[in-house]
């Protein structure tokens, strides 16, 4: 077993590495978070009575939607 000793500094250079990728998949992570944020609909359609209404029939309970009035 005297070829599966690992020294120093492949330690330090593996640590290295992996706190690289780490941090490049946070920032990855927060760069598409932005992005999202950036691109996605100010939420205009909530305005709209037509959606408000197809919203308030999705959300009632499913014995209430099922009764006929």
């Amino acid at each position: 077993m005297t070829g599966a000793r690992v020294s120093v500094h492949q330690d330090k250079v593996f640590f290295k590495v992996f706190i690289g990728v780490l941090a490049g998949l946070a920032l990855f992570t927060f760069a598409i978070a932005i992005l999202a944020n950036m691109f996605s609909p100010d939420g205009e359609g909530a305005r709209d009575p037509l959606v408000q209404m197809q919203l308030e029939e999705r959300l009632m309970p499913v014995g209430k939607s099922r009764i006929a009035q």
